[in-house]
């Protein structure tokens, strides 16, 4: 995985608030996203980086829109959002 930080991350958001972070399926559509993720020159586990990338944040929400549905869909945009947020980096879709 070029994305690891940040696909635990992810999983995390995408899961629930537990202390143990592990990659989870809950939202594998996102999970292929990220483990596929253009870094855009950022170091894979600098989240900060990545979140201020447009080419990360781009290629990252292209993807989930275009292979997540329904509520995966909005879930996994609030979760990305949420990963971004945490470190002070606001993103959306648009």
């Amino acid at each position: 995985m070029r994305f690891p930080t940040a696909l635990a991350s992810f999983a995390l958001f995408a899961t629930t608030a537990s202390a143990s972070v592990t990659p989870s399926v809950a939202y594998h559509c996102a999970n292929i996203c990220l483990a596929n993720a253009n870094t855009g020159g950022c170091s894979p586990g600098d989240d900060s980086c990545l979140c201020n990338n447009s080419v990360f944040d781009q290629s990252t929400f292209q993807c989930i829109e275009g292979i997540c549905q329904g509520a995966d869909l909005t879930n996994a945009i609030q979760a990305f959002e949420n990963l971004c947020a945490a470190v002070g980096v606001p993103v959306s879709p648009n």
